[in-house]
């Protein structure tokens, strides 16, 4: 029996109204974490932190489009993810 890793976060890939984050690793669950969001011409475009196991973001007033979102610690250590936005039709 092999034991499934899971990565130390986990985002949801292709958003509709809502962004969910999952903070897997222990450690990153006690830290802050700070995140923005940047869009398809590297701009910021919101930014924010949290400290928890899990997130809710709202994006239902970001057009359709390529994102990509980073995660920071204070400690230094650094994640970057991106995402497709898209429309609930």
């Amino acid at each position: 029996m092999s034991l499934q890793v899971l990565p130390p976060i986990e985002i949801t890939e292709v958003i509709y109204d809502r962004m969910y984050v999952k903070i897997n690793h222990p450690d990153l669950r006690k830290s802050l974490l700070t995140y923005r969001i940047y869009n398809s011409l590297n701009q910021p475009i919101r930014k924010g932190s949290f400290i928890g196991e899990y997130i809710e973001l709202s994006l239902v007033h970001m057009p359709d489009g390529e994102y990509k979102i980073q995660l920071c610690q204070q400690e230094g250590s650094e994640y970057s993810f991106e995402f497709l936005k898209r429309s609930n039709a």
